[in-house]
């Protein structure tokens, strides 16, 4: 059983022990695990051209979610193999959290410009305490895994700030920037989610020691359940996976980032959703390929902060006091 934290605590009393119902978790796991077989009949079926457009349908109410599952019912049949896989999911703990859910984050579902397909995923996979992802703002701290001494401290620094503030913070719990900034979270007893391309949180040994304080001061996501033996897939699955961290916060933090890293599709997605990104402040004197991202980023928009105190400023100026 896992151990009640606040924020478990607060699920529980605020909603009530809700039964869900297995039978359409069942549905949109195997709609969403085999995407590429019914995507077309989907789009048909409700005339629509892409995720976005079959996501905004529901969120207008142009059709409501119980007609929504009603139709997708007619076209998705589970096989003997995603009935099994779904109740190994059930087994482990992991919840599947559909968008027409209340706990799936909102942020991750406004959309600015359809036409640019950074979709949301139909589902995305839970494990953790922390259950509703919209009961505080979420901001994201991101950047290179072979940080220098500096950009780690100051990385757990921001960590502990994001805690004190009582905001959640999102990763990908990545080595480097993004563990430092979960480790400095954790150790001032604040809330993390970490959003992973599959999930993998039992086999990622660099945080084992850390994983079961995640489990219960935050939570892992995921768009997809497990991992395919395939290499194109796996590279554009951590590259989408930037688009959860970025699509779900209200900030983007960049401590240190490198040109063509992982960070860069993250800061990418945030700036075209028009989302505040903070990218600390680099000189010439430092790492080249740092400076230059830095340099390419604040031309596009980036906001640039020196120091942690003036990072805590402008944290407030675009989220406020208020919550």
């Amino acid at each position: 059983m896992e151990t009640e934290s606040w924020c478990y605590r607060v699920f529980k009393e605020e909603y009530g022990n809700v039964e869900r119902n297995f039978n359409e978790e069942l549905l949109l796991h195997t709609l969403w695990s085999k995407w590429d077989d019914y995507k077309k009949r989907i789009y048909h079926k409700f005339n629509v051209d892409n995720v976005e457009q079959l996501i905004k349908l529901v969120l207008d109410n142009k059709i409501n979610s119980k007609n929504f599952v009603k139709y997708i019912r007619e076209i998705v049949k589970p096989t003997i193999i995603e009935h099994m896989e779904f109740e190994e999911i059930k087994n482990r703990g992991i919840r599947v959290i559909p968008f027409t859910h209340k706990y799936y984050p909102r942020e991750l579902l406004k959309m600015s410009k359809i036409t640019e397909h950074i979709y949301p995923p139909i589902v995305l996979y839970h494990k953790g305490s922390l259950q509703n992802l919209n009961l505080k703002p979420a901001i994201a701290v991101v950047g290179t895994k072979r940080c220098s001494l500096n950009g780690g401290k100051l990385a757990r620094e921001i960590g502990r700030l994001i805690a004190r503030k009582d905001y959640f913070l999102v990763t990908g719990l990545a080595r480097g920037i993004d563990l430092e900034a979960t480790i400095g979270v954790l150790e001032s007893r604040g809330y993390v989610i970490e959003v992973r391309p599959w999930m993998d949180y039992d086999k990622i040994e660099y945080a084992k020691n850390i994983i079961p304080e995640i489990m219960e001061r935050g939570c892992f996501i995921a768009e997809n359940y497990s991992k395919k033996d395939n290499t194109p897939w796996i590279k554009k699955m951590f590259q989408l996976r930037n688009r959860i961290i970025a699509g779900m916060s209200k900030i983007v933090i960049v401590v240190e980032a490198k040109p063509k890293g992982g960070s860069m599709h993250q800061i990418e997605y945030a700036l075209k959703r028009n989302k505040p990104v903070l990218i600390w402040r680099q000189t010439p004197s430092k790492d080249k390929e740092i400076y230059e991202a830095y340099r390419i980023y604040k031309k596009r928009g980036a906001v640039e902060f020196k120091d942690l105190d003036e990072l805590e400023l402008k944290i407030e100026q675009f989220i406020g006091g208020k919550q």
